[in-house]
């Protein structure tokens, strides 16, 4: 919950930078809401207006998002096919839906315990990867139960279960909903920004339009920055907790040797020789202290 905040926050930062923008180029209002400012009795300004502006834009596009997850037929199932996910074959079903029997007899022996309905997809994309999205969903690369066997197989399931059962996809959705607003932003802006530079090539009074083009990619760097940098770097470290709490998740389940395995053909060495830039942009921790963490939860050395 807290990366969702801090993307709400940082995204409503975005608006109020490229509203007031926008306005002076285009000498129109976006704002408004003086009335809901009025009834929460904040002061009306032309500062708090716009925070109020942008805050409301974000907040409708979370709220769509959250819509569409909870109300919208088959909306979980459009997210997996837009990234390949499609209904398993008949072989690939059976042997999908009989460790998926496995994982749920185990969850049944853990008390106030619930698993969601599950559905799974598979994907052709030649990677060994999983994942898990939506309310209940998970899409398989086809070269991970090639690669796998069984047991690896079942941990790898209960691992992106636990990431549903923990609602981080859930989270992770709404967070995407409120970084759309501000990507949205700065897309608007380059255009305005490419729209400037191609009125830079009128003869004479070219080089005012070069200036405005200069000036709203500096915005737009700015922006970029607020939006990549802190909320990136303070978002991962919940992103990497994640993956810990779903590793334990399949660890209480009784998988753990299984996942421990999988990842060990999963990263083949190559997690373990990332850069120190490579590792501040990953969303998972290293392979290393995942199969740390596990074999300490495993001898009881570690708190699930």
């Amino acid at each position: 919950m807290f990366g969702f905040i801090l993307d709400y926050l940082v995204n409503v930062i975005v608006l109020c930078v490229a509203i007031p923008v926008t306005e002076k180029i285009f000498d129109c209002q976006i704002r408004g809401f003086d009335s809901l400012l009025t009834y929460l009795n904040i002061p009306v300004t032309s500062g708090t207006e716009l925070m109020m502006t942008s805050a409301v834009i974000v907040a409708a596009a979370v709220l769509v998002m959250f819509f569409c997850l909870y109300f919208v037929p088959g909306f979980d199932r459009s997210l997996c096919y837009s990234y390949g996910g499609k209904k398993p074959n008949s072989l690939e079903a059976a042997y999908i839906q009989d460790i998926l029997r496995d994982i749920e007899a185990a969850a049944r022996d853990i008390p106030d315990l619930e698993i969601p309905e599950l559905h799974v997809y598979i994907s052709g994309q030649m990677q060994l990867n999983a994942f898990s999205i939506g309310r209940g969903s998970i899409v398989i690369m086809r070269p991970l139960l090639q690669a796998l066997d069984r047991d690896e197989v079942r941990g790898v399931l209960a691992h992106e279960i636990g990431h549903l059962v923990h609602r981080d996809t859930i989270w992770g959705l709404l967070r995407f909903a409120a970084a759309s607003v501000g990507q949205t932003a700065i897309q608007f802006l380059s255009l305005i920004a490419s729209g400037f530079a191609f009125l830079a090539l009128i003869p004479l009074f070219g080089f005012l339009f070069i200036w405005m083009s200069l000036f709203i990619n500096a915005i737009i760097y700015g922006l970029q920055f607020i939006l990549r940098i802190p909320a990136s770097l303070l978002a991962l470290c919940g992103s990497r907790q994640n993956e810990y709490d779903a590793d334990a998740f399949a660890v209480k389940l009784g998988f753990g040797p299984g996942l421990y395995r999988a990842l060990l053909v999963l990263s083949n060495g190559a997690t373990d020789n990332m850069t120190l830039s490579q590792r501040l942009q990953s969303t998972h921790p290293v392979t290393r202290d995942r199969l740390k963490r596990i074999v300490e939860i495993m001898n009881g050395q570690k708190q699930v």
